[in-house]
C-alpha cells in the first residue's frame, strides 16, 4: 500500500515583480504525468501571496475509464497541463 505524505511549505517564489491588472488571473501550471496511484488522484494548491488559496485535482480523470481519451494521451505527452483562475490580493 502506498502512503502519500502531505508536503508542507513547498512553493515557488518569483524574485521579479509581476504587474497584473485585474481581480483574477488565469494561471497555467505544468506537472509531470503522474498517474493517480491514490484513490481520487492528487490535489494541488496555488496562491498569490496575500490572496486566497485555490485547490484542485490534477489527475483524477487519468483512469481506465478514460484510457483512450485522457490517460494514454497524457502518459505519451509525459505532462499534465492545468489551467485555473486565481484571485489577486
Amino acid at each position: 500500500m502506498l502512503y502519500a505524505e502531505k508536503t508542507e511549505n513547498a512553493g515557488i517564489t518569483y524574485k521579479k515583480q509581476m504587474n497584473l491588472h485585474s481581480d483574477s488571473t488565469k494561471v497555467r501550471i505544468f506537472f509531470d504525468s503522474t498517474l493517480p496511484f491514490k484513490k481520487g488522484g492528487h490535489n494541488v494548491a496555488a496562491i498569490f501571496k496575500g490572496g486566497k488559496e485555490k485547490t484542485w485535482n490534477i489527475n483524477k480523470d487519468l483512469n481506465w475509464g478514460n484510457k483512450y481519451t485522457k490517460m494514454y494521451l497524457t502518459g505519451a505527452a509525459r505532462i499534465i497541463e492545468t489551467v485555473t483562475m486565481l484571485t489577486l490580493p
